[in-house]
Parts: C-alpha cells; structure tokens; sequence
C-alpha cells in the first residue's frame, strides 16, 4: 500500500510530460499551455481518491486523501489508514493502525523514482496517443493513453484526462499485465498557495514502535 499510495505523487507529474511526447504540430498551442502550467506549479495541495480494483477476485477498494507537494522532492500523502512524508532528505512512513513509523533516506530508485526521474523515464520508455476530446465528471477533458515501449513492462497502460481549461491531470487510471486497474481521481486543487514547513517533517506519535532505516 505504501508504494501505490507513493505513486500518487508520481503520477500527477505526468501530465508534465506531454510538452515533450504527446502532440504532434498540429496542436502545439496545447503543447505550450500545459508546459506553461506545469513550470508554473511551485506548490500544490490537492484531494484524491484511489480505486483499486484486481481482476483475478473481482474486488475492489477505494481510499482517499490529500496530496501536498513543494517543489520537487518535497510532499505529503495523508489517508485515514497512513501518512507519508518527506523533506527531500527524509522518508517517514506512519501506519496509523499498528502505531508504527518507519524512518528512511530519501533515495531515487526504479521503484521509487522521484517526481524529476519519473518525467525522465516517461519520456523516453513510454509512447504516448491523444485520443480525443471527452466529458469527465461535467468538465470537457482530453484524453491521453500512455504505453510502454518495453513488451515486458509490468504496466500496460495508463491513461489520463487532462481538463481543457486548467491543464491540469484530473484522473490517471493505470493497469498491469494481469488486468488489474488502480484509478487516481484529483480534486480541488490549490495552487502557488503558500504550505506549512511542518507539512514536510514528521514527529512520531506517543508510544509509536519506530524502525530507522537510514
């Protein structure tokens, strides 16, 4: 769970990355919006909602929360089970059930890239397709599709909506090889909105069993 909840973060940096791989000329004015909104997010602080569903048993969960981010390496995911927070240095993980925080660098990897690795990666592994123009939730949407250039990459797909009138993502649904889905719904976006530097540091709760890892 840590993980996807992770992914969250990752996943709205991909709507950066259409200035460099979905268009072709004849919608470079789409191009240069999306590019301008992008380099103009400084902060952001937003509320989703995670649906995972597994094809094998048919069942489906969903969770919520909110996403705060500061830069590029610097964020905060809350949910009702667990929160996740990072300086840029320190990764704290907390799981609220069990009271347990675990304590770790902050260090890029294939699995857990950074938000700059990721618009990286995307760009040069992923071939990306304008699908057309579509109505999300009441909100005239582009709809992208993104697909590995690798035939053994574990995700297939991932597509995403794009609202026509902010240029931001406001939906990235992924799927696996074995047909399992996990949908990110964004909302309520605040943006250049001045964020606490208490939102990018973590003390553990009282009596909380703690495993440092760095």
């Amino acid at each position: 769970m840590t993980a996807t909840l992770r992914s969250t973060v990752l996943l709205f940096f991909i709507s950066a990355i259409f200035s460099s791989v979905l268009f072709g000329s004849d919608v470079d004015d789409i191009v240069k919006k999306v590019r301008k909104k992008y380099e103009s997010i400084k902060t952001l602080h937003v509320e989703f909602t995670m649906t995972s569903y597994w094809a094998l048993t048919g069942r489906e969960e969903t969770l919520t929360g909110t996403l705060s981010l500061e830069g590029d390496n610097r964020y905060r995911i809350e949910t009702d089970t667990q929160i996740i927070v990072t300086d840029g240095k320190t990764l704290w993980t907390y799981t609220k059930n069990s009271n347990q925080l675990i304590i770790d660098r902050l260090s890029p990897s294939k699995e857990n890239p950074l938000p700059r690795d990721l618009l990286l990666s995307y760009t040069k592994d992923h071939r990306a397709e304008l699908k057309g123009e579509v109505t999300y939730g009441g909100t005239p949407c582009y709809e992208l599709i993104f697909r590995p250039r690798e035939d053994d990459a574990f995700i297939v797909q991932t597509r995403v909506m794009v609202d026509k009138k902010t240029w931001l993502a406001v939906l990235f649904e992924q799927e696996d090889i074995n047909e399992n889905r996990t949908r990110y719904e964004l909302r309520k976006f605040s943006i250049n909105t001045p964020l606490s530097p208490s939102l990018f540091t973590f003390t553990a709760p009282e009596q909380a069993e703690i495993i440092d890892m760095r």
